[in-house]
């Protein structure tokens, strides 16, 4: 943790100390309030991206129903992939045809929403083997996207550290439970993360929202 705060004070060192970058591994979604807010960010004139993955990796009733949300006001293309599907792996022909799937609607410069189909047995015990293939799928379709909001401990996790990032630097709270930040590490993009399960039917409308300011 320390190193994760040394390197964020070396690039963060004219905008402000490193007690607001925590360290991935130290990272719980749930104890990230109060959140720090960057006004020098703004003043460096910070400028969000266009394209923005939504990803729900969890289980959690009230993250589906957001995502349902999200596809019925047509604010994204919408893309399900199976629990089965993953735990293929990379060589099977259905991981396959989604990852092209994935790659054409980043190409379509679009927002994105990434879902994992409800299982009818999930098999809870392998949540974390889980979320890293869910990582790797993301990534064998080229990572072509700018912003990312995450649901999810286990999935924001395995996304990250994927992306080679091992911190984030805390800008603002877009609501109660949901955390909004710069990644630090291998790539820095804006990030929203939410646990789960926080928020009301509209919340991955308002974190989207909040990445086009």
């Amino acid at each position: 943790a320390a190193t994760s705060a040394r390197k964020c004070y070396i690039l963060y060192s004219r905008l402000s100390p490193p007690s607001d970058c925590l360290s991935l591994r130290n990272l719980k979604l749930s104890e990230t309030q109060p959140l720090l807010y960057s006004a020098s960010l703004r003043r460096n004139k910070l400028i969000w991206t266009s394209v923005v993955l939504v990803v729900v990796g969890t289980l959690a009733e009230a993250s589906r129903l957001q995502a349902k949300t999200l596809v019925e006001a047509g604010l994204v293309r919408h893309l399900l992939i199976s629990p089965d599907a993953l735990f293929a792996g990379p060589s099977s022909p259905l991981w396959q045809q989604k990852s092209k799937e994935l790659a054409r609607l980043f190409a379509a410069h679009q927002d994105v929403l990434l879902e994992l189909e409800q299982a009818a047995n999930p098999d809870l015990s392998r949540g974390d083997v889980l979320s890293e293939r869910l990582a790797a799928f993301v990534e064998s379709a080229g990572n072509a996207f700018a912003g990312l909001v995450a649901t999810g401990g286990d999935t924001v996790n395995a996304l990250l550290t994927k992306l080679g990032v091992h911190g984030i630097r805390l800008l603002d709270e877009v609501e109660p439970g949901v955390a909004l930040g710069i990644t630090v590490g291998a790539v820095s993009i804006p990030l929203v993360t939410n646990a789960g399960a926080f928020g009301d039917a509209q919340s991955l409308r308002r974190c989207l929202e909040r990445l086009h300011r």
